[in-house]
């Protein structure tokens, strides 16, 4: 399959395939030993936390590394299997057009637009409609394509990549496992989510900002304008973004 990201509905694209090709049967056989089908009750958190840990190992056999587009459609196609293996873990039945509004809904809040991921939520099938579910991919795939593509850290920023991208796969959890124990998403549980991602971002920055100020020499006046760049493909704006970037520039105050 060949994907562009310059078109609007590439995230449908890619999630559609993900779906054409999912196996129900051999996605349970690939769960962890300890997690069994439905029998977490309302307590999917500590399963959560294993799928999340499983969805960020890297797995490189070939000799070179991928190429950028294709490790970050890679990384992309790992959310919808985490949004996938969660509904597993939860019990629920499989039906294509519910996960595809589920994992649409799931990665529009869980990048920032919680009133498209509320329309495309396929537990309120008044509002989920086929339209407010290809919007929410696009919200998504914007986002998508503007904080984690190209994969990998600028050069002179920080090393924040796989960290945002941790935070990222983390709350994409909380939201889907959200969705599963309530009958779907809540405006108010989105808002406590996205507030917890936000100060886990910041958290991230500043331990890496620490500890590279204390393992490496203060860096060169490019990397102040590098960094500042990283803020904003982390989504950081505003009051926010001024605190954080207080945190790392200049280094040398460290």
């Amino acid at each position: 399959m060949t994907t562009d990201l310059t078109s609007r509905d590439w995230l449908a694209g890619l999630v559609d395939d993900e779906l054409s090709r999912y196996d129900v049967a051999a996605a349970r056989a690939r769960l962890p030993r300890e997690l069994q089908p439905g029998q977490a009750g309302p307590d999917l958190e500590p399963g959560a936390r294993v799928l999340v840990a499983r969805s960020l190992r890297l797995r490189r056999l070939e000799a070179a590394a991928p190429a950028p587009l294709d490790a970050f459609l890679q990384t992309v196609r790992g959310h919808a299997d985490l949004v996938l293996d969660l509904a597993l873990l939860a019990g629920e039945p499989f039906h294509r057009h519910r996960r595809r509004a589920s994992i649409a809904a799931a990665l529009a809040a869980a990048l920032g637009e919680p009133d498209m991921a509320l329309d495309a939520d396929p537990a309120h099938p008044d509002l989920a409609s086929p339209l407010s579910i290809e919007r929410a991919f696009q919200a998504a795939g914007r986002a998508l394509r503007l904080r984690f593509h190209p994969p990998g850290d600028p050069l002179h920023g920080l090393p924040l990549y796989q960290g945002a991208l941790a935070v990222l796969r983390r709350h994409l959890a909380r939201v889907t496992m959200g969705a599963h124990r309530n009958g779907g998403l809540d405006a108010e549980a989105l808002a406590r989510h996205r507030g917890y991602a936000r100060r886990e971002l910041v958290l991230l920055v500043e331990a890496v900002a620490g500890l590279t100020a204390a393992a490496a020499p203060p860096p060169g006046p490019e990397a102040a304008p590098a960094r500042a760049r990283q803020l904003l493909r982390l989504g950081r704006r505003g009051r926010s973004a001024a605190h954080a970037t207080n945190i790392f520039v200049p280094l040398d105050k460290f």
